[in-house]
């Protein structure tokens, strides 16, 4: 250390000078003072006690010996900045490395000592914060444990602080519902506006309450909106954490569980317990519960009903037996003591004889539950009356016959198979569209006949019957299937196909259904191709044009593609429709039509919008491409020679085009800028091309002041 203090006492001080040294060597601040090459010209016992050293051991020391290398940094650019005069002072933390190698953080500020002639001094005071440091460090790493525990458990957290309105909600709270840390404000708006309509106001009665002091904590579940739309079931837990001086809840703190997936699964056990109950009452069916220890049985009121009994008349196996029909009696019983020893399940069937004399047939089914032992202690079941049933079996071959008749008489075709798809009938309209008789293919696979090929890929359909077969669910097609009958004929079809079902034996065949639509599709597709094209031309007409124009549009915004749109204007048709007649007229189109077809791409698209008027959509062109075939176009309607009678006429084009590219407008702005430079050929003299974009650049027009008056009709967009 240096002998004498680097700064002087003013003039009379007196002892002064060493009081304020006595002060700076006894306080409990670390005072370190230095020059700007971070050699200490002074430091006190507390400052040398920071880094573990003694006041004369820090004499062969520089500040960077003992800080860290980042820090070294940052002290070399604030000692330049003081050099320069830029700054007399700053505070800041440092760490340091002690003599035995730990970290400590220290805190200070700094101040520069500036004597005239001489380098400045740094005056730094510095206290040791190393244990507020640690605390901070094991608070967040208790808060990560914290945080960590409740998001790994889904739980989301509030905060809500009644004096000043704030609200927190946790990272995960929001991802609960769907939305980004941004995406929600922290208010507790933000809540209610969540909230379902039908919890809304049960919530915020509740909220109410809690602030209120009526009760320290809550626990409610409710629905909060997700930001998909779906509603997401909450259960909140939430406890006062602090109380104003009148016991009102200051400051609210709680959690968020999502427990839609319980609610859901809550919803679908109610559910399905009423529709047991329904199924149950809806097929008359009792059901039973017996101890086989205390051989005591209790029977429901349906299953009292079907036997026409009541407790009174069942008390044990012996009531029950003396109800069976005695033919039956002997082999139920064998069955059931059967079940009883070597099985888990029974089921059978048998007739009782009701007290009142009426015999019923009727199906049982139980479950028989056992003890550690493998004995049986428990059965529980279910009976049925199988009468009507079997009454019905017994008409089953006359509704056989019925069925044989009708599927004859049908103007359907219907064949019917096994569940192998080996066919068992076809009935006579089957034959006719197929080409084969029912006596050749009973049978034969189903395959080996029915010849479908699918409309769309010109490939062989799926076997509509193997495939509803496999999925044990009816298979249906509508259209697009051609059947092809043995004689190599091709007719249109609708099919549909469902698998023939046995209680006792699931799937057992199918019957496929088929009719000849050929006719009736052939309609259908007249009538469509009529409503988009122009019936004297056969181009797209109007409507269709301008769907292909919207498609273009979407193309070259998605694509990165260019499109043109030309506007064709007849010249001098007028002429030839006055002097020749509207039949004449109509066969100019005709050829016009032709004209314009042939004169572009097989993927362009030629359309005719009402009289005289053409339309062309370009595809995939640049300006230059597109004027060319514009041009083309004019120059083979100008060279055609229309007669008619004992006239010859000549006609030519007035084209307009606008490109379509990404920056194109919308579709009314790129139908007026077609239309607008088609209107300046016309107004240039006719017979030429005109693009929207470069009318400035060819002679000038009359400006169209109204833009909607300008466009025809069949532009206007409603």
């Amino acid at each position: 250390m240096v002998q004498s203090p680097p700064f002087a006492p003013p003039p009379g001080a007196g002892n002064d000078e060493q009081l304020l040294r006595s002060l700076f060597d006894n306080t409990l601040i670390g005072i370190v003072i230095l020059s700007l090459d971070g050699r200490i010209t002074y430091a006190n016992a507390a400052y040398a006690g920071l880094v573990g050293r003694t006041v004369d051991e820090l004499r062969a020391l520089r500040l960077e010996d003992f800080i860290t290398p980042d820090d070294a940094v940052q002290i070399r650019r604030n000692f330049k900045e003081i050099e320069e005069g830029i700054r007399d002072g700053y505070t800041f933390e440092r760490r340091y490395v002690h003599k035995d190698g730990r970290i400590v953080y220290v805190q200070g500020a700094a101040s520069v000592l500036r004597n005239k002639g001489k380098p400045p001094l740094v005056v730094s005071q510095l206290v040791d914060i190393t244990a507020r440091k640690e605390a901070e460090r094991e608070l967040a790493n208790s808060e990560e444990r914290w945080s960590f525990a409740l998001e790994s458990a889904h739980q989301g957290v509030w905060d809500y602080n009644v004096g000043s309105n704030a609200t927190y909600f946790s990272p995960t709270w929001k991802a609960m519902l769907g939305y980004d840390e941004a995406e929600i404000a922290d208010t507790r708006q933000a809540w209610e506006d969540l909230l379902h309509p039908d919890d809304r106001a049960r919530m915020v009665e509740t909220m109410r309450r809690n602030v209120e002091g009526e009760f320290d904590g809550i626990e409610c579940e409710f629905r909060l909106r997700h930001k998909a739309g779906h509603w997401v079931w909450i259960l909140s837990r939430g406890r006062t954490v602090a109380w104003t001086a009148d016991r009102k809840a200051q400051r609210i703190i709680g959690t968020h569980t999502d427990i839609t997936s319980i609610k859901n699964y809550e919803t679908q056990i109610s559910r399905l317990h009423e529709r047991l109950d329904v199924a149950i009452s809806a097929g008359q069916i009792g059901v039973w519960d017996y101890d086989l220890v205390g051989e005591t049985p209790h029977w429901d009121d349906r299953l009292h009903k079907i036997y026409g009994t009541d407790a009174s008349l069942v008390r044990n196996l012996d009531s029950w037996s003396s109800i069976l029909h005695p033919d039956d009696r002997r082999r139920v019983l064998t069955a059931w003591e059967d079940a009883q020893l070597n099985h888990n399940h029974y089921e059978d069937e048998f007739r009782i004889v009701r007290p009142d004399g009426e015999q019923r047939h009727i199906h049982s089914i139980a479950r028989i539950f056992r003890d550690d032992h493998g004995r049986a202690t428990r059965a529980v079941g279910a009976n049925w009356d199988i009468t009507e049933q079997k009454r019905l079996t017994e008409k089953a071959f006359e509704e056989t016959e019925r069925l044989g008749i009708t599927l004859t008489s049908i103007a359907d075709a219907v064949i019917c198979t096994d569940a192998g798809t080996l066919i068992t009938f076809m009935n006579p309209v089957a034959e006719k569209l197929t080409g084969w008789s029912s006596s050749e293919v009973s049978g034969m696979p189903l395959a080996a006949i029915f010849n479908i090929v699918d409309e769309a890929t010109g490939d062989r359909a799926a076997d509509p019957v193997a495939e509803c077969l496999r999925a044990n669910a009816s298979h249906q097609r509508d259209g697009g299937v051609f059947l092809v009958n043995r004689e190599g004929g091709v007719s249109d079809i609708q099919m549909s196909a469902a698998p023939v079902r046995s209680p006792a034996k699931g799937s057992i065949g199918a019957v496929l259904v088929f009719r000849d639509v050929t006719e009736a599709h052939a309609r259908q597709k007249k009538i469509a191709h009529s409503a988009l094209h122009d019936a004297l031309t056969g181009l797209p007409n109007r409507t269709a044009f301008i769907a292909r124009v919207n498609d273009a549009i979407t193309q070259v915004r998605q694509e990165h593609r260019t499109h043109a749109l030309c506007f064709i204007d007849l010249d001098y048709f007028k002429q030839v429709n006055d002097r020749a007649g509207h039949a004449a007229g109509d066969a100019l189109l005709k050829e016009t039509a032709k004209i314009i077809a042939l004169n572009c791409s097989k993927k362009d698209v030629p359309a005719r919008l009402g009289g005289d008027e053409f339309a062309l959509l370009i595809r995939d062109c640049e300006l230059p491409e597109a004027q060319a075939t514009a041009e083309r176009i004019i120059a083979a309607i100008s060279r055609m020679e229309f007669r008619w009678e004992l006239d010859m006429f000549r006609i030519g084009a007035s084209i307009g085009a606008t490109i379509i590219s990404e920056t194109a407008p919308e579709l009314s702005e790129i139908l007026h800028q077609a239309d607008k430079a088609c209107y300046a050929a016309k107004e240039q003299g006719r017979n030429r091309v005109c693009v929207y974009g470069l009318l400035e650049q060819q002679p000038e027009v009359d400006p169209l002041a109204d833009q909607d008056a300008r466009l025809p009709s069949w532009l206007q967009l409603h």
